[in-house]
């Protein structure tokens, strides 16, 4: 299974398949999430395939987000320093050939809170805001 090398838990599966128009190249993308509670893990991988399928190249980290240090707050740093690191794929992405055949990746990110301070008190998190902003992030190769 093209996913082995990830690991075999996932609490969703976010992933799609695409085509190229003019030559045998296969692209396929996923969103690897290792537990639902703890989004560190969260990044988006793709694999290329050259000859319709039937070889894979190796996986690719399109992300490659930094896991989220949780020593920050104790090592002098703030809120606002130590969440810089917290944006997550989530939920959804989209894989697509081009008209040369280049892949492309579009994926959205949303903050995961690792630290949140409460009327005062800083808290060590994951949290969840009501407030999400989100953004729309692309990547080729």
């Amino acid at each position: 299974m093209i996913f082995q090398d990830l690991g075999d838990s996932n609490t969703f599966v976010t992933a799609d398949i695409a085509t190229a128009l003019h030559t045998p190249r296969v692209a396929m993308a996923w969103i690897y999430s290792p537990a639902l509670d703890n989004r560190i893990g969260d990044n988006v991988f793709l694999k290329i395939s050259e000859d319709g399928g039937l070889n894979w190249g190796e996986t690719i980290n399109v992300t490659n987000f930094t896991e989220i240090d949780s020593s920050c707050m104790h090592s002098g740093g703030t809120i606002e320093t130590c969440d810089k690191d917290t944006l997550r794929p989530w939920i959804d992405l989209s894989v697509l050939f081009d008209q040369h055949d280049n892949v492309h990746v579009a994926f959205s990110t949303w903050p995961w809170y690792y630290w949140l301070n409460v009327d005062g008190i800083d808290s060590v998190g994951p949290w969840i805001l009501n407030a999400r902003p989100s953004g729309i992030w692309h990547w080729t190769k």
